[in-house]
């Protein structure tokens, strides 16, 4: 028997039988419709049909029509060949390739995109973390030499190191009644500055009490 494919739906479409047909990842249901003549009996004629690579095996009907829904994405040969009722083969397979690419998500160039993608939200994490312990630091620091300068405004080195002169001289000179309470003056003014530098608001009354001790001790 004569055997030719007559033509091809593409998504219930027609399309033109090419050599080789290029097909989106969603124009993946095709139906082949194609036919034999013999001049004996048409109506006795049997096919065999295979999609390869999906099927190796031929499949045999007796319809002029074959249907694939969901194709996966690949490169596909569909080849036909028909036998009359003498049980005899048709000289010539026919056949027509096709093939259904991948969706964009699926190709090389997304996972790229999207491994490019993930990295540059990574580095950005990263360095906006980096920038904010950065900041961070700075800011302690900043805040540790404020602290800093500020213990330097409220107690005055200079002061302190006369004042425990003074004590030692009043300590080697026998003085204990005095060296005593230059002492307690001494830890009460100590005590009173640390507690005020720890304050945003000081109360006249200890801010008084304050000076009132660095009198005495000086």
């Amino acid at each position: 028997p004569r055997l030719h494919i007559e033509n091809m739906f593409v998504n219930y479409k027609d399309t033109s039988t090419l050599k080789f047909l290029h097909l989106g990842y969603n124009q993946n249901n095709i139906e082949i419709n194609f036919k034999a003549i013999s001049f004996k009996s048409n109506h006795e004629i049997v096919y065999k049909y295979r999609l390869l690579p999906i099927e190796s095996d031929w499949k045999t009907t007796k319809q002029i029509s074959v249907n694939y829904n969901n194709l996966p994405p690949g490169n596909y040969n569909f080849e036909i060949k028909a036998r009359n009722e003498s049980g005899v083969w048709s000289d010539t397979n026919s056949n027509i390739n096709f093939s259904i690419e991948k969706p964009f998500w699926k190709k090389w160039w997304f996972y790229v995109l999207v491994f490019l993608l993930f990295s540059m939200i990574l580095y950005l994490v990263f360095y906006n973390r980096i920038r904010n312990l950065k900041e961070q630091n700075q800011i302690r620091k900043q805040m540790n030499d404020f602290m800093q300068n500020a213990l330097k405004l409220v107690v005055n080195e200079h002061f302190l190191f006369n004042s425990f002169n003074s004590l030692n001289h009043l300590i080697l000179s026998g003085d204990k009644m005095e060296s005593s309470k230059m002492l307690v003056r001494l830890s009460n003014y100590i005590r009173a500055t640390l507690s005020s530098a720890k304050k945003n608001i000081i109360s006249l009354s200890d801010e008084i009490n304050q000076l009132k001790l660095y009198f005495e001790i000086e």
